[in-house]
Protein backbone atom coordinates (compact mmCIF):
# COMPACT_ATOMS: atom_id res chain seq x y z
CA UNK A 1 0.00 0.00 0.00
CA UNK A 2 1.18 3.72 -0.93
CA UNK A 3 0.01 4.74 2.68
CA UNK A 4 2.19 1.78 4.33
CA UNK A 5 5.29 2.96 2.43
CA UNK A 6 4.90 6.55 3.27
CA UNK A 7 4.29 5.70 7.00
CA UNK A 8 6.38 3.49 7.32
CA UNK A 9 4.08 0.89 8.90
CA UNK A 10 1.45 -2.07 7.87
CA UNK A 11 -1.25 0.28 8.66
CA UNK A 12 -3.42 0.98 5.50
CA UNK A 13 -5.34 -2.82 6.21
CA UNK A 14 -5.42 -1.56 9.79
CA UNK A 15 -6.62 1.90 9.61
CA UNK A 16 -8.77 2.37 6.22
CA UNK A 17 -10.24 -0.97 5.14
CA UNK A 18 -11.34 -2.64 8.41
CA UNK A 19 -15.15 -2.27 8.64
CA UNK A 20 -15.27 -0.51 11.97
CA UNK A 21 -13.67 2.46 10.29
CA UNK A 22 -15.98 2.29 7.79
CA UNK A 23 -19.05 2.00 10.09
CA UNK A 24 -19.41 5.79 10.45
CA UNK A 25 -20.96 6.95 7.32
CA UNK A 26 -23.29 3.99 7.81
CA UNK A 27 -24.45 5.68 11.24
CA UNK A 28 -23.95 9.51 9.67
CA UNK A 29 -26.83 7.85 7.17
CA UNK A 30 -28.73 7.35 9.48
CA UNK A 31 -28.84 10.16 11.35
CA UNK A 32 -29.48 11.76 8.33
CA UNK A 33 -32.70 9.59 7.66
CA UNK A 34 -33.77 10.12 11.16
CA UNK A 35 -33.93 14.00 10.74
CA UNK A 36 -35.44 14.29 7.15
CA UNK A 37 -38.52 11.98 8.21
CA UNK A 38 -38.99 12.19 11.72
CA UNK A 39 -37.74 15.36 12.73
CA UNK A 40 -38.63 16.97 8.88
CA UNK A 41 -40.84 19.72 10.73
CA UNK A 42 -38.08 20.56 12.94
CA UNK A 43 -35.46 20.88 10.72
CA UNK A 44 -37.29 22.78 7.66
CA UNK A 45 -37.80 25.66 10.58
CA UNK A 46 -34.48 25.59 11.33
CA UNK A 47 -33.62 25.90 7.77
CA UNK A 48 -36.05 28.48 7.23
CA UNK A 49 -33.32 31.22 7.48
CA UNK A 50 -31.57 31.17 4.77
CA UNK A 51 -28.48 31.90 6.77
CA UNK A 52 -28.78 28.69 8.53
CA UNK A 53 -28.78 26.77 5.03
CA UNK A 54 -25.21 29.10 3.84
CA UNK A 55 -23.57 28.28 6.92
CA UNK A 56 -24.87 24.39 6.87
CA UNK A 57 -23.65 24.01 3.57
CA UNK A 58 -20.53 25.54 3.89
CA UNK A 59 -19.46 23.86 7.29
CA UNK A 60 -20.02 20.77 4.75
CA UNK A 61 -18.05 22.12 1.82
CA UNK A 62 -15.17 23.28 4.47
CA UNK A 63 -15.56 19.18 5.53
CA UNK A 64 -15.50 17.56 2.51
CA UNK A 65 -13.56 18.96 -0.18
CA UNK A 66 -10.68 19.42 1.44
CA UNK A 67 -10.91 15.24 2.73
CA UNK A 68 -11.83 13.60 -0.35
CA UNK A 69 -9.40 15.62 -2.58
CA UNK A 70 -6.36 16.40 -1.03
CA UNK A 71 -4.06 14.40 -3.18
CA UNK A 72 -2.45 12.38 -0.42
CA UNK A 73 -2.72 9.13 -2.82
CA UNK A 74 0.27 10.63 -5.41
CA UNK A 75 3.88 10.15 -3.78
CA UNK A 76 4.60 13.13 -6.21
CA UNK A 77 2.41 15.05 -4.84
CA UNK A 78 3.74 18.65 -2.54
CA UNK A 79 1.23 17.81 0.14
CA UNK A 80 3.88 14.96 1.47
CA UNK A 81 6.29 17.79 2.09
CA UNK A 82 4.13 19.61 4.34
CA UNK A 83 2.40 16.33 6.38
CA UNK A 84 4.35 14.02 8.52
CA UNK A 85 3.30 10.83 9.57
CA UNK A 86 1.06 11.53 12.05
CA UNK A 87 -0.99 13.63 9.84
CA UNK A 88 -1.41 10.41 7.70
CA UNK A 89 -2.73 8.34 10.42
CA UNK A 90 -5.28 10.94 11.50
CA UNK A 91 -6.55 11.11 7.96
CA UNK A 92 -6.60 7.09 7.52
CA UNK A 93 -8.69 7.44 11.05
CA UNK A 94 -10.99 10.42 10.63
CA UNK A 95 -11.21 10.30 6.47
CA UNK A 96 -14.33 8.27 5.99
CA UNK A 97 -16.43 10.27 9.03
CA UNK A 98 -15.38 13.97 7.98
CA UNK A 99 -16.85 12.52 3.96
CA UNK A 100 -20.13 12.09 5.22
CA UNK A 101 -19.99 14.12 7.84
CA UNK A 102 -19.80 16.95 5.54
CA UNK A 103 -22.34 15.14 2.57
CA UNK A 104 -24.70 14.81 5.06
CA UNK A 105 -24.22 18.66 5.79
CA UNK A 106 -24.18 19.44 1.78
CA UNK A 107 -27.58 17.52 1.76
CA UNK A 108 -29.61 19.08 4.29
CA UNK A 109 -28.67 22.53 3.46
CA UNK A 110 -29.84 20.83 0.06
CA UNK A 111 -33.07 19.56 1.00
CA UNK A 112 -34.68 20.58 4.38
CA UNK A 113 -36.08 23.69 2.77
CA UNK A 114 -39.39 24.58 3.00
CA UNK A 115 -40.19 25.95 -0.25
CA UNK A 116 -39.22 22.97 -2.21
CA UNK A 117 -39.35 19.72 0.24
CA UNK A 118 -36.99 16.73 -0.66
CA UNK A 119 -35.74 18.72 -3.82
CA UNK A 120 -32.33 17.56 -5.23
CA UNK A 121 -30.79 18.13 -8.55
CA UNK A 122 -31.02 14.94 -10.91
CA UNK A 123 -34.05 13.61 -8.32
CA UNK A 124 -34.40 10.73 -11.05
CA UNK A 125 -30.79 9.28 -10.13
CA UNK A 126 -30.98 9.81 -6.70
CA UNK A 127 -33.88 7.43 -6.91
CA UNK A 128 -32.80 4.85 -8.63
CA UNK A 129 -30.06 4.58 -6.88
CA UNK A 130 -32.02 5.01 -3.28
CA UNK A 131 -34.42 2.34 -4.67
CA UNK A 132 -31.70 -0.39 -5.59
CA UNK A 133 -29.26 0.39 -3.04
CA UNK A 134 -28.45 -3.23 -2.08
CA UNK A 135 -27.59 -4.21 -5.53
CA UNK A 136 -25.48 -0.87 -5.44
CA UNK A 137 -23.79 -1.69 -2.79
CA UNK A 138 -22.73 -5.39 -3.18
CA UNK A 139 -21.94 -4.55 -7.36
CA UNK A 140 -20.75 -1.10 -7.76
CA UNK A 141 -17.02 -1.98 -6.76
CA UNK A 142 -16.93 -4.13 -9.99
CA UNK A 143 -18.00 -1.52 -12.23
CA UNK A 144 -16.16 1.72 -10.43
CA UNK A 145 -12.79 -1.04 -11.20
CA UNK A 146 -14.00 -1.60 -14.71
CA UNK A 147 -14.48 2.18 -15.64
CA UNK A 148 -11.12 2.93 -13.84
CA UNK A 149 -9.53 0.72 -16.14
CA UNK A 150 -11.35 2.03 -19.18
CA UNK A 151 -10.64 5.79 -17.90
CA UNK A 152 -6.91 5.01 -17.12
CA UNK A 153 -6.59 2.93 -20.17
CA UNK A 154 -4.32 0.72 -17.72
CA UNK A 155 -4.70 -2.29 -15.24
CA UNK A 156 -1.27 -1.04 -13.81
CA UNK A 157 -2.36 0.64 -10.11
CA UNK A 158 0.32 2.53 -10.39
CA UNK A 159 -1.81 4.64 -12.86
CA UNK A 160 -3.89 5.46 -10.05
CA UNK A 161 -1.55 7.94 -8.42
CA UNK A 162 -2.40 10.67 -11.13
CA UNK A 163 -5.84 10.69 -10.22
CA UNK A 164 -7.30 13.97 -10.78
CA UNK A 165 -11.06 15.57 -9.79
CA UNK A 166 -12.07 14.92 -13.32
CA UNK A 167 -10.74 11.20 -13.48
CA UNK A 168 -13.09 10.56 -10.73
CA UNK A 169 -16.01 12.45 -12.14
CA UNK A 170 -15.58 10.13 -15.79
CA UNK A 171 -15.21 6.77 -13.15
CA UNK A 172 -18.25 8.30 -11.13
CA UNK A 173 -20.15 9.02 -15.07
CA UNK A 174 -19.23 5.37 -16.54
CA UNK A 175 -19.98 2.90 -13.46
CA UNK A 176 -23.51 4.88 -12.09
CA UNK A 177 -25.22 3.36 -15.15
CA UNK A 178 -23.48 0.40 -15.56
CA UNK A 179 -24.00 0.04 -11.46
CA UNK A 180 -27.59 0.55 -12.34
CA UNK A 181 -27.89 -2.28 -15.28
CA UNK A 182 -26.97 -4.65 -13.16
CA UNK A 183 -28.93 -3.50 -9.93
CA UNK A 184 -32.46 -2.69 -11.33
CA UNK A 185 -33.03 -6.24 -12.30
CA UNK A 186 -31.76 -7.56 -9.87
CA UNK A 187 -33.63 -5.32 -7.12
CA UNK A 188 -36.90 -6.10 -9.27
CA UNK A 189 -36.32 -9.92 -10.20
CA UNK A 190 -34.52 -11.62 -7.01
CA UNK A 191 -34.34 -9.16 -4.34
CA UNK A 192 -38.09 -7.76 -4.24
CA UNK A 193 -39.58 -11.59 -4.33
CA UNK A 194 -37.49 -13.09 -1.87
CA UNK A 195 -38.34 -10.53 0.36
CA UNK A 196 -42.20 -10.93 -0.07
CA UNK A 197 -41.24 -14.34 0.23
CA UNK A 198 -39.79 -13.93 4.06
CA UNK A 199 -42.36 -11.61 5.08
CA UNK A 200 -45.05 -14.10 3.92
CA UNK A 201 -43.30 -16.71 5.72
CA UNK A 202 -42.09 -15.06 9.01
CA UNK A 203 -44.74 -12.34 9.89
CA UNK A 204 -47.31 -13.69 7.58
CA UNK A 205 -47.38 -10.43 5.45
CA UNK A 206 -49.77 -10.16 2.57
CA UNK A 207 -50.31 -7.44 -0.43
CA UNK A 208 -52.79 -5.79 1.25
CA UNK A 209 -51.08 -5.03 4.49
CA UNK A 210 -47.93 -4.19 2.71
CA UNK A 211 -50.20 -1.57 0.48
CA UNK A 212 -51.06 -0.38 3.82
CA UNK A 213 -47.59 0.16 5.53
CA UNK A 214 -46.10 4.15 5.49
CA UNK A 215 -44.47 5.15 2.68
CA UNK A 216 -46.07 2.05 0.95
CA UNK A 217 -45.89 1.81 -3.03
Amino acid sequence: YLFDELIGLPLADELYHRSWFRLSPFFVGLGLAWLLTLRRDALERAMDRPRNRRLVLVAGLALFVPTAWIPLHDPASPVHDWVGHGFLVVYLVTSHTLVALGCAAILLALMARPARPGGLPGGRIWQALAQNLYAVFLFHPIFVLLAAVIVFRSTDPAALQGATFWHVCAIFALAVPMTLALAVPLTRYVERPVQSLLRRAFIGETEASKAGRPGAG
